[in-house]
């Protein structure tokens, strides 16, 4: 999949004489992964695959830095699919090994996890879960001040609605000033990076 992605070619909505050919190669009818079942069985491929914690026989092999690299990637994309399609705790279980397998990386990387890991609680309801995640990766990404000053306070935006959810209206306004104040330094600057909400799960 990801390889796939490299070649800068879409999954979906490309030209056929430049995609379809290619496409059906290596994907066939599961290309198309806008469609949910398709998607569905791409995953459950994919799981196969790169199996997560307590699946397959491979689950507690050593891994090197580049299979780790590989399975951590191809989880995440799993879970960022799996959670938009509503699928919340498939989408936890692949970003909490996606986690995992990155403690060794780069601290963006392991930002990243926690801040899909914080959007997606919100979205599931535990307001609680979403905060624990956003204070870790907020550290870590405190450099995105100044090289991505306002996708920072896009996502300080989305912590202080946390917050309020959580019962903490005080730090909310305290978060909020810090996002207005980044808005009013870079009055000419444009989000580079801007955070994607889950669907929020109803409750009947």
């Amino acid at each position: 999949m990801r390889a796939y992605r490299n070649t800068g070619l879409a999954l979906v909505d490309a030209p056929p004489s430049q995609d379809s050919t290619i496409r059906n190669m290596m994907f066939g009818q599961v290309a198309n992964l806008s469609d949910g079942s398709k998607a569905h069985a791409y995953a459950q491929k994919l799981d196969g695959l790169t199996p997560l914690p307590g699946v397959g026989s491979a689950t507690n092999d050593v891994l090197d830095a580049a299979m780790s690299y590989q399975r951590s990637m191809a989880a995440y994309d799993w879970a960022l699919d799996a959670g938009h399609l509503g699928d919340f705790e498939a989408a936890e279980r692949a970003l909490l090994y996606s986690m995992r397998l990155e403690e060794s990386r780069s601290t963006e990387w392991i930002a990243s996890r926690h801040f899909e890991l914080a959007r997606l609680y919100y979205a599931w309801g535990k307001p609680g879960l979403s905060t624990e995640h956003y204070r870790k990766a907020l550290p870590l990404v405190s450099g995105k001040k100044k090289s991505d000053p306002i996708g920072y306070a896009l996502v300080l935006d989305d912590f202080a609605v946390v917050l309020v959810e959580n019962g903490e209206s005080v730090e909310a306004s305290q978060i909020r000033k810090q996002s207005d104040e980044l808005r009013k330094n870079n009055p000419e600057k444009k989000a580079k990076f801007q955070p994607e909400p889950y669907p929020k799960r109803t409750t009947s």
